[in-house]
């Protein structure tokens, strides 16, 4: 039952990795190992559980259902350690946390570091990158991002919402004309993050409008923007907690400041089976707590 209970460990571990040689990394095993405890557990049921190509795998249909079982059955587990481990309060692994890019520097750096210097026995990977990943095929332990997430198999926090809005330097403005309407806003130049962009406004009156503009410049991170619009090379949508700082100082002006985007969420979002689950929760839970923390506090200054 022992070695049937651990074939289906590494079962679970090879359906989510999608390759062999990537859950053989992440178990400390080698990928005939790996191959091994497949082959046995497979020839055990009498039934394919994977399609085998030369560097992916996928799950049978037989699998599929044989996957949703060993995925309760090791939550069950984890969940059992987790709790022990949580209450020793002493937290020992490793953690990859995947951050946006306009975290970088701010208030995120020093929530990271005093992260670190309560928990001495974690090591952490921080990698900031606003760009798709899959958090289980690359085992990823923790990402935090913006927007809606939609994936039955991780676990999503909301951290704090916000409201993004448009940006310019005088530079441009001097340059280009005053964007005072819809109209001008249109026909801008734009740093954007997708070679088109497609926005809608609320007006004050509660009326949508879509608009289309065309990107000036494209770039794959919102630190980028963040540079090129105090360059006064164009219009950037932006978070105001990036930019709070810059419109005080007059860097940067807000624009049709009656028009506004939806709010936006931010969160933080780990696999159902992130490994140390009990880790990816206590990072997420103080890195909630500090976020609350300064929510609570802009709140109150308004």
């Amino acid at each position: 039952m022992i070695d049937k209970l651990r074939s289906m460990a590494v079962f679970a571990r090879v359906a989510e990795a999608g390759s062999f040689r990537r859950a053989a990394e992440r178990l400390g095993l080698s990928a005939s190992v790996v191959s091994h405890h497949i082959t046995h557990l497979e020839n055990q049921l009498g039934a394919q559980l994977l399609y085998r190509s030369t560097r992916h795998v996928s799950l049978t249909d037989q699998g599929e259902c044989f996957y949703q079982s060993c995925r309760t059955m090791l939550a069950a587990a984890e969940t059992a350690l987790d709790s022990l481990q949580h209450g020793q309060q002493n937290m020992v692994g490793k953690l990859w946390v995947l951050a946006p890019a306009p975290f970088s520097s701010g208030p995120f750096i020093a929530d990271v570091a005093e992260f670190c210097e309560r928990h001495p026995g974690v090591t952490l990977r921080l990698d900031f990158d606003d760009g798709p990943h899959n958090l289980v095929q690359e085992g990823i332990d923790v990402a935090i991002r913006f927007g809606a997430q939609e994936n039955s198999t991780l676990v999503t926090r909301t951290l704090f919402e916000l409201r993004p809005q448009l940006y310019a330097a005088p530079s441009y403005l001097e340059k280009f004309g005053r964007i005072e309407d819809l109209e001008a806003l249109q026909s801008a130049q734009w740093i954007c993050q997708d070679a088109t962009l497609d926005i809608v406004l609320t007006g004050p009156d509660g009326v949508e409008v879509r608009l289309e503009p065309q990107a000036r410049i494209t770039v794959n991170n919102a630190v980028a923007q963040h540079e090129l619009a105090l360059a006064g090379i164009g219009v950037a949508q932006l978070p105001s907690i990036m930019v709070d700082p810059d419109v005080q100082a007059g860097r940067l002006v807000e624009l049709v400041p009656d028009w506004q985007f939806a709010k936006l969420s931010c969160c933080a979002i780990y696999p159902t089976r992130a490994a140390p689950q009990a880790l990816s929760r206590c990072f997420v839970d103080f890195i909630y707590e500090k976020m609350q923390a300064v929510t609570t506090q802009q709140k109150t200054s308004k």
